[in-house]
């Protein structure tokens, strides 16, 4: 009892030390708390972009030994897909399929500025030629499960749709088209893919509109973000004149139950009578360097700003105390002298710094609350930028295509939600606990090593 209350005195009556301790605590403990707040905000998003894609793969053409159609699309076939699906552990697929078609009754976009990318013969043969991706899915598409593109209104592309389409919102808005409205197409004769030589044409109903934005500026107008089509395998099936029998596909992207089971199921499928020369597995997560990439960077980056902050903040706290310490040699000589053990010493001068932290650590909460989610904005920013010098640096000089999956290769995360939860305090304080005993105990150590006799002598 007498120990508490000698550290309660001592912190009430100096007023200044008191305060000055108290604003190095909150310091530290604001970049603790702020730290665990980012690093926990980047673990959700890790989660979340986890959920969407680590449990997902990609067959796909292994562009070593198989180069692909004409103009480089996929070549997958529908039975090595089929083998594939029945993996126990697969619980569904992705399948693309590409079309080359002609708008007859809506116009494509152009590139900003009057800028031509065709000359007058590709003009006359291309002019109003746009891709149409089939697929039987298209909420699991990877473009919007990374939400570089999202769903506006209406609904996505589905296993039973025949003849649907989805949009660009710029695209529909360009061309005064709205849910329900119907697009004409027609196959290009000239794409070097249409190897069935096929004239056939569809109309296709629009079911949803989406939105997203170039995150570089497009070459060629088939890189704009308002030429992309969403539409189902029936309509690519009808305008490219295929069947299940000699069908081909860009790639397919299948979901395994969880990542625990990704790896099985990987090894099942790589057993397979598939000609594996012709074809590669690809996790979904390589797709994502740019992301998986940014989130190492927010961890290293935050894991630098803990530890210089503990560093330097221990680094003043021990100073501080020594200095608080030495000054009260006197009262130190005058305790041991009087037969007070030195454990009581150390421990009144814990108690004080406890007092101390117990409402600095309080404070702490408010303050890391305040500055956490710009701390986090600033790291998210330099480790996005980082992650864009170093996929830069990868390319030697050359330049990401401005097209969708480039965009999606080379994204980055822009924004984290940083919130410092009461659960964060727990760990933050019994650390601070810590710290503070182990501080007391080594500036108190050199002083309390002398003997009361010569503590006295010093101070008269």
């Amino acid at each position: 009892m007498e120990v508490i209350q000698r550290a309660w005195h001592f912190i009430t009556r100096k007023k200044i030390k008191t305060l000055i301790m108290m604003v190095i605590l909150i310091l530290i403990s604001t970049v603790i708390l702020s730290g665990l707040a980012i690093k926990n905000g980047t673990d959700q998003a890790a989660s979340k972009i986890g959920e969407k894609v680590q449990s997902a793969f990609v067959l796909e053409n292994n562009a070593r030994y198989n180069m692909g159609t004409p103009r480089g699309a996929g070549t997958v076939k529908n039975k090595d897909i089929e083998q594939i699906a029945k993996l126990d552990g697969v619980t569904g697929s992705v399948r693309r399929m590409d079309a080359l078609v002609d708008l007859k009754n809506a116009k494509q976009a152009r590139l900003p500025g009057g800028a031509t990318d065709y000359d007058a013969k590709k003009e006359k043969e291309y002019g109003e030629a746009v891709n149409f991706m089939g697929v039987n899915d298209s909420s699991r598409e990877l473009k919007f499960r990374t939400e570089t593109f999202k769903l506006v209104t209406g609904r996505h592309i589905n296993e039973n749709d025949k003849f649907k389409v989805l949009v660009h919102e710029d695209f529909a808005k360009m061309n005064k088209l709205q849910l329900g409205s119907k697009i004409k197409v027609q196959a290009n004769p000239h794409d070097p893919d249409n190897l069935q030589k096929s004239h056939e044409s569809a109309e296709v109903e629009i079911v949803g509109i989406f939105s997203g934005k170039n995150s570089r500026k497009a070459a060629v107008r088939s890189e704009l973000f308002e030429n992309i089509f969403y539409t189902d395998l029936a309509t690519t099936r009808k305008v490219n004149k295929v069947n299940l029998d000699n069908e081909i596909y860009q790639n397919v992207t299948f979901f395994a139950k969880d990542v625990n089971t990704m790896g099985k199921v990987l090894e099942q499928a790589k057993k397979l009578p598939v000609n594996w020369k012709m074809y590669q597995l690809t996790k979904s997560e390589q797709e994502l360097a740019g992301i998986t990439s940014t989130i190492s960077g927010i961890y290293g980056l935050v894991f630098g700003v803990m530890v210089l902050g503990m560093v330097i903040g221990i680094g003043v706290l021990a100073l501080v105390l020594f200095l608080w310490i030495n000054e009260r040699r006197k009262e130190i000589g005058v305790l041991l002298a009087i037969g007070v053990s030195k454990f009581k010493i150390i421990l009144q001068f814990s108690l004080e710094i406890l007092m101390i932290f117990v409402v600095s650590f309080g404070l702490s909460y408010f303050t890391a609350k305040a500055v956490s989610q710009n701390i986090g904005n600033d790291l998210v920013a330099q480790a996005s930028k980082n992650t864009t010098k170093e996929i830069n640096k990868s390319l030697k000089g050359g330049n990401f295509g401005a097209d969708a999956d480039s965009s999606v290769s080379t994204k980055t995360i822009d924004h984290i939600d940083v919130n410092v939860e009461p659960k964060l305090l727990i760990g933050t304080g019994i650390f601070g606990v810590i710290v503070i005993i182990a501080a007391v105990l080594v500036a108190s150590s050199p002083t309390l090593k002398l003997k009361p006799k010569k503590l006295l002598m010093e101070m008269e």
